[in-house]
């Protein structure tokens, strides 16, 4: 089965691979329950809430990416260049594009890096939250924007988390901004006109359209001056993401059904049968990640890749898996064990 985001990726696939059409379910992204009031249960239970309306940090994402990736710029058009091979072409004017929006987010990283400085100056008494995208080096940021007594750049904690936290949202087409419309935040989009190359053309309409700094600031007055300036702006985000997305109900719990329908279909339930099997592979996995991990501290290996997700982490999978039965109340209650195989994969076993 493929789970699609929405009614307009459901269609496309439709359109596109008609024969396969039993293939495609439209159930939402489970990425998406995190933002959906089912779930602001476990994130008090994080005390992920725990900010008074006048300390709430005013939050800005960076969604420069490339530039500032682990990998070089040679690496990443090498890259490109042989994924293209599997479909039989190499097109040079991609190569061109890509080069172009490379050259158009170092544009971005210079109007980026001033509106922050020129921000933290202007309004001395808020709080602001510089939060880089998960393939971008934090330490490269506080080498780029300097230090300043009311600007944090964290890397901890989950993005959502922090869009939860925040007043107000600044961003230029990143993602994130569809967890902000759907929790209803005041949300700023900063484009320069210079910048309009490396703007996504979706995400890009989320929120109130900005290019100068001066217009950023003025909104921020707005909404200092009257808490009511980005109702209409709110309600617009969020059509636009009902128009594209599925928000009804909770998706993991929606393919979770799917997956159990499956199994009961291709009589898998006996899953003893290939037991032994399955255990030998997960050890086999467990040990060769001990053995790389044990060379790797041997001969004082330190560079750590620039990736999405964080390490893995028994203890903390366990406590959520605990909220998340206290806040779905479910009336089997279970114990469960936890198996860390590598840094980012477990197994989850109800005992």
């Amino acid at each position: 089965k493929v789970f699609t985001w929405g009614e307009f990726d459901y269609k496309s696939l439709l359109e596109n691979f008609p024969k396969f059409n039993d293939k495609f379910i439209n159930t939402g992204n489970p990425r998406l329950d995190f933002c959906k009031t089912k779930l602001d249960k476990f994130y008090e239970k994080l005390n992920s809430n725990d900010f008074t309306n006048d300390k709430k940090p005013i939050l800005i994402i960076s969604d420069i990416g490339n530039i500032m990736s682990s990998k070089t710029l040679s690496e990443q058009i090498y890259i490109n260049r042989e994924s293209q091979k599997f479909l039989h072409q190499i097109k040079e004017e991609r190569e061109n594009d890509q080069l172009l929006i490379y050259a158009n987010k170092i544009l971005y990283l210079s109007e980026l890096s001033k509106l922050v400085k020129n921000l933290t100056k202007e309004f001395p008494n808020e709080r602001f939250i510089f939060r880089p995208h998960p393939t971008e080096n934090k330490d490269d940021w506080i080498k780029i924007l300097g230090k300043y007594k009311n600007l944090e750049i964290i890397k901890e904690e989950d993005a959502i988390t922090w869009i939860r936290k925040c007043k107000l949202m600044i961003h230029n087409s990143c993602f994130t901004a569809i967890d902000g419309a759907i929790l209803k935040k005041p949300i700023i989009s900063f484009c320069p006109q210079n910048c309009q190359k490396s703007k996504k053309y979706f995400t890009g309409k989320i929120g109130i359209q900005t290019s100068t700094i001066e217009e950023v600031k003025n909104q921020i007055k707005y909404l200092n001056s009257n808490d009511d300036k980005f109702d209409e702006n709110i309600s617009l985000n969020l059509k636009l993401i009902e128009s594209r997305l599925n928000l009804n109900g909770i998706s993991s719990m929606q393919q979770a059904e799917v997956w159990c329908d499956l199994i009961k279909k291709n009589n898998l339930n006996d899953f003893e049968l290939n037991n032994l099997k399955f255990k030998f592979w997960i050890s086999i996995i467990k040990i060769n990640s001990l053995i790389k991990l044990f060379i790797k501290k041997l001969f004082g290996y330190k560079y750590k890749p620039l990736t999405k997700f964080d390490e893995l982490n028994s203890h903390n999978i366990n406590r959520n898996l605990n909220y998340f039965e206290e806040i779905f109340d479910d009336e089997k209650k279970r114990n469960f064990k936890v198996n860390k195989i590598n840094k980012h994969l477990c197994l989850i076993e109800s005992k």
